[in-house]
């Protein structure tokens, strides 16, 4: 990914109400190739398992 220009670190912590919102408002960045995002869960729910 030589082509990264922004990083962001993204901590999640109870947000299974917020995380589909949040992975599909990602995907629809206009520069989603320019950007990496680093996902942290903490003590995720089965439900967020699921979703990654």
């Amino acid at each position: 990914m030589q082509n990264v220009k922004i990083s962001t670190i993204t901590s999640c912590f109870k947000g299974e109400k917020y995380l589909e919102s949040f992975l599909r408002n990602v995907s629809e960045q206009t520069i989603l190739d320019k950007i990496e995002i680093v996902l942290v869960h903490n003590e995720p729910t089965e439900k967020e398992i699921r979703r990654n």
